[in-house]
């Protein structure tokens, strides 16, 4: 006869008492709040210099997801300090919280089920987490306690430098192979002619480098990073019932004070070069080539801004297909990309890619100029324009259900300086984009001599 064995039972463990505090909500930590009902979101300016945005959505499960986001990143450094603080926010999350263990709080962590992220790239730094809307008191003091409070753990921190003082100048295979591959080049080759690599990132980390690290020194750099409410923006949308979690959620970020040495911020915008540019790379098909064109410039964020930039995106693959593939068929699976980056970079970039035979490269080339002259010297059709903003209209509605990418899209809002305000007359702000406008910005933005190509081929 078969008998199940009696698995023994995990042992639940008492939240910590920093994981239970319930400050006392008052009035006074509010500098001005405001809502704005065609996005169903509030904005709450705390007196500390948080932004706090609620978005509460009708997701199938009851869950609050908390993302807590600020300017200050690798890019404001010095190289020196980039040095100094390599891999810091990596090295401290490690150490959990000053007033857990690492043990205890996973633990209670996974019976709460609390989950939590922090991270760091070249102008931000990030926090996210979530919990049932029940523990919402639990997972405001861990997200307070990981900004202000993080922990130290010596140990694990000595040894994970030892492991990497052990890999330092040892390359793998796949560095060899890696540092030979076409598609990498262009790609790296891009990036740096576009200032998608911060100044000093490019320098490897040495032995030197890493045996010098201090973790105390990390952490009291990670405390002024994290714990400066005067940058931070903390975003909470999910199913939860916000009249109980909104208040919870200001009385424990209102604690935050802004750190006696504020980390400086780098707020210079980066200039693309304007120079012609040309580089290339052996690699591909026989008798094939992969073209990018470039072209990179500065603007000043906004919303209109910004959709002024996809609707000249679109335009420009409608004109490159019909032009490049249907017409005169030289090319195979023509595409255009736009990148953008407002906050602090207000940077764009465009890129044209084409894949085609060798023999009609010098065609295409002729062809792309033609068209780019084109949109230079005549407004775009207003009944194409018009079709391009519907989709547009129909796609942020789709995109952006009740169920959906709230999180996202105010995350992205914040990281390009898009404003509220606009957004919330989405349909107004898209439909003040006349052809003319379109017209001006494609000869500011798309000048052909100011492009930059990379690509590769194969003889």
């Amino acid at each position: 006869v078969y008998r199940q064995k009696e698995q023994p039972k995990e042992e639940t463990i008492k939240l910590p008492l920093c994981l239970k505090q319930t400050p006392i909500f008052t009035n006074a930590s509010i500098e001005n709040r405001k809502k704005w009902p065609e996005l169903g979101v509030e904005e709450i300016q705390l007196t500390n210099g948080i932004k706090l945005l609620v978005r509460p959505t009708l997701d199938e499960d009851s869950t609050i997801y908390l993302a807590a986001m600020g300017r200050g990143g690798t890019a404001d450094l010095s190289p020196q300090m980039q040095l100094k603080v390599h891999d810091a926010v990596s090295y401290v999350d490690m150490g959990g919280l000053a007033k857990v263990s690492c043990d205890t709080l996973l633990t209670v962590m996974t019976q709460q089920q609390l989950s939590m992220t922090v991270g760091e790239d070249a102008y931000w730094h990030q926090l996210l987490a979530s919990a049932p809307a029940k523990k919402a008191t639990a997972l405001f003091d861990l997200t307070y306690e990981k900004l202000c409070f993080p922990g130290v753990n010596r140990e694990d921190f000595a040894e994970t430098v030892a492991s990497e003082l052990e890999s330092v100048g040892k390359e793998t295979l796949l560095d060899r192979l890696l540092a030979h591959d076409p598609d990498r080049l262009m790609t790296n080759t891009i990036d740096s002619l576009v200032g998608n690599v911060a100044a000093g990132s490019e320098q490897l980390i040495t032995k030197e480098a890493l045996q010098a690290l201090n973790i105390d020194t990390l952490a009291n750099y990670y405390k002024r990073l994290f714990a400066n409410p005067s940058e931070l923006t903390i975003i909470l949308t999910g199913n939860f019932n916000a009249a109980h979690v909104v208040p919870k959620a200001i009385a424990t970020f209102a604690q935050m004070q802004v750190p006696p040495t504020p980390l400086p911020l780098n707020n210079t915008p980066f200039t693309p070069n304007k120079r012609p540019y040309s580089k290339g790379f052996e690699g591909g098909n026989d008798h094939q080539t992969v073209v990018n064109y470039i072209f990179a410039g500065n603007y000043t964020p906004s919303l209109q801004a910004t959709l002024s930039m996809k609707l000249i995106r679109d335009v420009l693959q409608d004109r490159v297909l019909k032009v490049l593939r249907e017409n005169e068929n030289i090319v195979y699976s023509p595409y255009v990309d736009l990148y953008y980056n407002g906050v602090p970079q207000q940077k764009y970039h465009f890129v044209i890619n084409l894949s085609l035979k060798n023999e009609n490269l010098q065609k295409a080339e002729i062809l792309l100029q033609g068209i780019l002259k084109d949109l230079n010297e005549k407004p775009v059709n207003t009944a194409e324009l018009d079709k391009l903003k519907r989709s547009f209209l129909v796609t942020k509605d789709k995109v952006l259900t009740d169920k959906t990418e709230w999180k996202t899209a105010l995350m992205s809002l914040v990281k390009n300086g898009e404003s509220l305000y606009d957004f919330n007359d989405y349909a107004t702000c898209l439909n003040d984009i006349t052809p003319a406008m379109v017209q001006k910005i494609i000869s500011e933005m798309l000048d052909w001599n100011h492009r930059m190509v990379v690509f590769k081929s194969q003889k």
